[in-house]
């Protein structure tokens, strides 16, 4: 189960679609990730 995904289901109900972008955009920063596709491609894999 990825982490991200249980908390974008709690935020989706709160906040609009376009916060719950830059949120994870700057999560994906963070982490050093190249783009959120690719990170979750690659997150997927790791599974």
């Amino acid at each position: 189960k990825n982490p991200h995904l249980e908390v974008l289901r709690i935020n989706t109900e709160e906040a609009p679609l376009g916060e719950i972008v830059e949120q994870l955009l700057g999560r994906v920063g963070q982490q050093r990730a190249p783009a959120a596709g690719e990170s979750r491609r690659s997150a997927a894999g790791r599974t």
